[in-house]
């Protein structure tokens, strides 16, 4: 799966258990177009990055047990001025 896809699931899920609107494992599963058993596989993931999701059997839906949201970040290296030029073509040497 490519990366942006990934990274679009995992904003998903975060807004759906901020919400309290995931549904019951299946549900979820199903919204996100994965199998169950992967689910459990990515909430487990999830869970060992530090995220307190926990689940609700009588409302059937996952949720933070403390306040807070995930923040999915990647490490973005700061361009030098000569990289500025390669890529984006700001004063290119003649």
């Amino acid at each position: 799966m490519p990366f942006y896809n990934v990274r679009e699931k995992f904003e998903r899920i975060d807004r759906l258990v901020r919400r309290q609107a995931t549904g019951s494992p299946d549900e979820l599963a199903e919204t996100l177009g994965i199998c169950r058993a992967t689910w459990f596989i990515w909430l487990e993931q999830l869970r060992s990055f530090g995220l307190p999701i926990a689940y609700d059997d009588h409302a059937q839906t996952y949720y933070y047990a403390q306040p807070g949201h995930a923040q999915f970040c990647c490490w973005q290296p700061t361009l030098k001025d000569t990289d500025n030029q390669k890529y984006f073509g700001e004063n290119e040497p003649v």
